[in-house]
C-alpha cells in the first residue's frame, strides 16, 4: 500500500509544478482541486509537511493571479494542521509572517493608487 502513496505524491508534485508553469488565467478549478488535495494528503500524511511547506514557499514567491487562490486553499485545507505540528511549527510560523507582509504591501500598493 505505500507505493500507491509514493505514487500519488509524485504525481501530484508533478502536477503541482506543471500548475506553478502555467501562468495562463484558466483551469483554476483544476489548480485549487490539486492543491485542497495535497491539503487532505498532508492531514493523513500521506503527503510529506515538508513538500507541503515547499509548495507553499514555492506559491507565496510568485504571490499573484491564481497562486493566491492556491495559497489560500492549500492553507485553509491543512493550514492549521502544519501549524500546529511539532515538526513544522517554525516553518509555517515564518511562511505566515511572509504571507501577512505580503498582504500588507499589496495593500498599501493598491491604495497608493488612489
Amino acid at each position: 500500500m505505500p507505493e500507491i502513496g509514493n505514487e500519488l505524491v509524485r504525481l501530484l508534485k508533478n502536477e503541482f509544478r506543471a500548475h506553478l508553469r502555467r501562468k495562463d488565467q484558466i483551469y483554476i478549478e483544476s489548480k485549487i482541486k490539486t492543491v485542497r488535495f495535497i491539503g487532505e494528503l498532508v492531514k493523513f500524511n500521506v503527503f510529506p509537511k515538508n513538500d507541503a511547506i515547499n509548495c507553499l514557499k514555492s506559491l507565496l514567491s510568485d504571490f499573484r493571479h491564481h497562486n493566491i487562490e492556491m495559497c489560500c486553499n492549500l492553507l485553509e485545507t491543512c493550514g492549521r494542521f502544519l501549524y500546529r505540528s511539532p515538526e513544522c511549527h517554525r516553518r509555517t510560523e515564518i511562511i505566515l509572517v511572509k504571507k501577512k507582509e505580503i498582504f500588507i504591501e499589496t495593500l498599501f500598493f493598491i491604495f497608493r493608487k488612489f
